[in-house]
């Protein structure tokens, strides 16, 4: 800390880092920030704030080149199968070309923060592979090692396939070399320390982080011996494969739903290990917002102005009818937990495994977006229920289904937003509605038998009585 060249504001750590004396502190690269204002508005104990940047940039650009290039990443103090714990691991991809508030990116982030260097990332075309390689850069970088996720893309149309071959590919060559390792054990081509490392790499094969641990006893030694004999040069030759990777085709909805569809229908049956994760914006985000089969069932988007007509393409009920791949569906920013358990519970899992993430967009159209549409959209949808409520409660059937068209309308002008649309004929949103109509109907009727039986004793107690005479 003496050596920043401005003093930085820190709380200390909690836990296990509290306990080895470090201090925690958030810092932003303020020549980078897009300016979404997400993080601002998420931050549960609103640490971080928005200035202009002609106001911070002076002062917290050399921050940022300090703790950047001089703080090293502290993956080892907490768990980084928590929510607190990844986030303190290096993310390995970084300064992408995405929007501002951009629901994809913090997926594959997380993705790299997880599996880190031993990644493998087949890209459909679309929104990723547009923020990632079409800016003559790379987002997906290394670590202090040297060492990053391998990335590729290939077609629209093929990258379940494409994935599907790196997965085999892999997988083949990997238990040719297993085999090459034991036979050289078992010939004496290796001895000493090497074959005892090596024989420990054969024993954890199928264990990601354990064989992490092997390689890195194990190459050094390798290298030392590679002029030994063929063998051992062979070995070192093909080091690459002590790695188990761990293999994700990156796509959105557009892909998996629509153009590659048949051939992610066609991996996942051929049961072999690998990852899919789904980026579902719900529309064509890449293009301009067009439809897509995962739109929800009134969204309005480009080709569909008057609200899509049929139900979202339900992914995870068509895989999970296979039986043997691993579905997930996630938001990251509503459940952050889940979501990090979704990916390494599909890591671990042997067969096929695909997470579903929803991703939001500015293509949805939600006008003004940044960290205030929230209590707009929660405005919206209480004139929206206020109103319903009113028309139940006073107006006549015919007029009272005019009166809804008229509100839906007003909602949709108000809004432009086909996500405010998406939960405003939302099967909750319909239920709740019902219910409270049927509550509101059997109270109004409730109160009518009440007064009329009031009434009716009214009239009862102003006649007159007769009298004996009169009988």
């Amino acid at each position: 800390m003496k050596a920043a060249p401005n003093e930085l504001p820190t709380k200390p750590a909690n836990g296990e880092g509290g306990k080895q004396g470090l201090l925690f502190h958030i810092q932003v690269s303020a020549l980078d920030c897009v300016g979404c204002g997400v993080c601002s508005a998420i931050c549960p104990a609103k640490c971080l704030t928005m200035r202009p940047l002609e106001e911070v940039a002076p002062k917290e650009a050399a921050n940022w080149q300090y703790c950047f290039n001089k703080v090293p990443a502290r993956d080892t103090i907490y768990p980084t199968d928590t929510a607190r714990g990844s986030q303190f691991s290096q993310p390995l991809f970084e300064f992408c070309g995405c929007c501002g508030g951009c629901g994809e990116a913090p997926y594959i982030k997380l993705l790299t923060q997880l599996f880190g260097d031993r990644m493998i990332a087949a890209c459909a075309s679309g929104c990723n592979v547009a923020y990632s390689f079409a800016l003559g850069s790379n987002p997906y970088c290394t670590n202090a090692e040297g060492r990053g996720p391998a990335s590729a893309h290939s077609l629209f149309e093929d990258t379940a396939e494409f994935g599907f071959g790196i997965a085999r590919t892999r997988r083949i060559r990997r238990e040719a070399y297993c085999e090459n390792v034991k036979k050289a054990i078992a010939e004496s081509k290796v001895s000493g320390e090497l074959a005892t490392e090596l024989q420990k790499w054969v024993d954890v094969f199928d264990d990601a982080k354990a064989c992490e641990v092997a390689r890195r006893h194990v190459t050094p030694l390798l290298e030392a011996a590679q002029k030994e004999n063929a063998s051992v040069q062979a070995l070192y030759n093909d080091r690459d494969l002590l790695t188990k990777t761990s293999l994700w085709c990156i796509g959105g909805d557009g892909w998996s739903c629509d153009i590659d569809f048949g051939g992610l229908d066609h991996v996942l049956y051929a049961n072999e290990k690998m990852n899919i994760i789904v980026l579902d914006t719900e529309v064509y985000s890449n293009t301009g917002g067009q439809k897509s089969k995962s739109t929800p069932m009134g969204s309005v988007h480009k080709f569909e102005a008057a609200g899509k007509g049929n139900k979202k393409k339900d992914l995870g009920q068509i895989f999970m009818n296979m039986g043997n791949v691993y579905v997930a569906s996630v938001c990251l920013y509503a459940n952050e937990m889940q979501t990090l358990k979704a990916m390494l519970e599909a890591e671990a899992y042997p067969g096929p495994a695909v997470v579903l993430a929803y991703s939001p967009c500015l293509e949805h159209g939600i006008e003004g977006a940044g960290p205030g549409w929230v209590i707009r959209l929660n405005l919206l949808l209480t004139l929206a229920t206020g109103l319903f409520i009113v028309s139940i409660l006073f107006l006549q059937r015919k007029v009272r289904i005019l009166f809804r068209s008229m509100v839906l309308a007003v909602l949709r002008f108000l809004s432009l937003s086909s996500s405010l649309m998406r939960i405003v004929s939302s099967v909750l949103f319909v239920r709740i509605i019902l219910v409270l109509s049927f509550c509101i109907n059997s109270f109004r009727r409730m109160l009518t038998l009440v007064w009329r039986s009031s009434l009716l004793q009214l009239v009862l107690l102003s006649l007159p009585k007769r009298s004996k005479k009169m009988e």
